[in-house]
């Protein structure tokens, strides 16, 4: 019996597999002079067993497609460019998963550019540095999450939000696409947080103490608000170091 679910576990772990396909669209760029402001991402998912179940993959192109244009309003003088879909399927028997991720460019039209250039948050987003169900953030909305493994802060999108948790999308340092699953608890508004910062009475770029578990002792330690959800403010420490605090535990200095 033994033996036969040792050779049970090979096939389903030989039956595994993962391939990427991708397709990049026309540009209609050349000879504008255009500045990446951003990255817009539109997400779909979709599962089968035994084949059956879910939506077929051109309609989660399409879904993807429309998450990404409907979530990401464009500014005057803001358009897409550059539409890149990237498909991943992933057959772990009798399971098949399939996610598309529709991304596009955010370009801005500028004639007084003498080059095409590239915003801080566009170089940010490639480096891989550092809904109606959740509406505390926005489907596009650029974040920090923090790591609480390695006391890290680290850019993120969001692509996906449910009531706890959201999911997020960020690029290694490889140009690798990822996906996380994190709590919401542990991501934190960077922008648009005056709403925020009148319910908490704490605001970004404030400087403010806390206590902080240093060697297993609890140690008053200063830092500057980079970051605010509804229940905690994420603290910057050190130049690499961060810290996620309640605000009844933070004083201002």
């Amino acid at each position: 019996m033994k033996i036969q679910l040792i050779y049970l576990s090979v096939l389903i772990l030989l039956s595994s597999c993962a391939y990427h396909t991708g397709v990049v669209t026309s540009s209609s760029m050349q000879g504008r002079k255009v500045q990446f402001v951003d990255m817009a991402i539109g997400y779909s998912k979709s599962t089968y067993f035994l084949g059956f179940g879910g939506l077929r993959q051109d309609a989660l192109i399409n879904d993807a497609k429309r998450c990404m244009y409907v979530s990401y309003k464009l500014c005057p003088g803001l358009s897409f460019e550059n539409l890149t879909l990237d498909i991943k399927v992933t057959h772990v028997w009798p399971y098949k998963k399939c996610e598309v991720f529709a991304i596009s460019d955010v370009v801005r039209g500028d004639s007084t550019l003498t080059d095409i250039s590239f915003s801080n948050s566009y170089l940010n987003l490639l480096s891989g540095v550092n809904s109606r169900f959740n509406t505390d953030y926005s489907l596009n909305e650029n974040i920090l999450y923090y790591d609480q493994y390695s006391n890290n802060a680290k850019p993120r999108k969001i692509i996906k939000l449910e009531s706890r948790r959201v999911s997020v999308f960020y690029i290694d340092s490889k140009a690798t696409f990822h996906i996380q699953n994190v709590l919401c608890e542990n991501i934190f508004k960077i922008s648009a947080v005056e709403t925020l910062s009148s319910k908490v009475k704490f605001n970004l770029n404030q400087p403010v103490t806390c206590k902080s578990n240093v060697g297993g002792q609890l140690v008053d330690v200063a830092g500057t608000i980079v970051g605010l959800n509804k229940d905690y403010a994420l603290l910057r420490v050190a130049p690499t170091t961060f810290v996620k605090a309640q605000y009844s535990k933070l004083k201002t200095l």
